[in-house]
């Protein structure tokens, strides 16, 4: 009980105490997980949200026998459900899909947590599309955008779900998306070759995932895509890590990056070429 309110899911206390889950004299919190919901037909009781973040918790407090404390975490776990939302706005999602991010209650620590088929599953479910080619298009949305930003997102702030494996340490040899000439088109299977997670973590703004064009400095110490924080800057006031109060005026150009990101691109682009070339003659 004192768990449940301290992470402000006193609403999960009853169900538990029904269940014989929890009880005066034993625990079986092990037996919580992602079935349990579907087990005892709690999954429309409870938003997808609030159930991965009780299972964060529960998981958390399991490895490290100790409460996760959010107020001092500096990755992405710290965002409320409106800075997921802004995330989702920089990483262009609809304002369909962040619709349905808020119907979920999706914060940081759910976005930390939440498994691909579950999240999948539950937007659907929210969608109320018939048509099965709109279904569709929504799953592979999700399934190869959205997902995509997600990994990548976890992978930049060092977090692995349990039941996800271990991330790939990345290549030494740098590449990054081709850029064909008009006289030789790369073919599918060379674009194929082009693995966006060989591109250095150093090069990549922490908000959209992507390789910065104009990276700036700010008072956390972190670098961002200028467009990216200054939107965020706007919409919150705050630093997307710490929380502290930001402004624009507390953004600095970052320009000895950004020659050496200029620099790897276009040495990449150089080699990429090479490549092509030979494979076309």
């Amino acid at each position: 009980e004192i768990l449940l309110r301290e992470i402000g899911l006193e609403d999960f206390l009853s169900p538990l105490l029904q269940n014989k889950v929890v009880g005066n004299l034993d625990s079986q919190l092990d037996l919580v997980d992602w079935r349990f919901f579907q087990d005892m037909k709690l999954v429309d009781k409870f938003p997808l949200g609030a159930r991965q973040r009780l299972l964060f918790h529960l998981e958390y407090i399991k490895d490290k026998r100790a409460i996760f404390d959010q107020k001092n975490d500096h990755t992405f776990r710290k965002w409320n459900i409106e800075e997921v939302s802004i995330w989702l706005d920089a990483i262009n999602e609809s304002s369909e899909m962040k619709g349905f991010f808020r119907k979920l209650g999706i914060c940081g620590i759910a976005l930390s947590n939440v498994r691909k088929e579950d999240l999948t599953d539950e937007i659907l479910k929210l969608c109320h599309q018939e048509s099965y080619l709109k279904r569709r298009q929504i799953r592979q949305q999700l399934e190869e955008c959205f997902w995509t930003h997600l990994q990548r997102l976890r992978n930049s702030n060092g977090i692995v779900p349990p039941s996800s494996p271990q991330p790939q340490p990345r290549a030494h040899v740098p590449k990054i998306e081709v850029q064909p000439s008009p006289s030789h088109p790369a073919s599918e299977d060379q674009k194929d070759r082009i693995d966006e997670e060989d591109i250095p973590e150093q090069y990549i703004c922490p908000i959209t995932q992507e390789i910065m064009k104009d990276p700036v400095t700010c008072k956390d110490g972190s670098t961002y895509e200028r467009s990216a924080i200054e939107d965020w800057i706007e919409k919150k006031g705050t630093s997307p890590l710490t929380r502290e109060p930001l402004t624009k005026a507390q953004v600095y150009p970052a320009r000895a990056l950004k020659g050496l990101i200029e620099s790897f691109s276009k040495l990449t682009h150089c080699e990429d070429q090479t490549i092509m070339e030979v494979l076309n003659l």
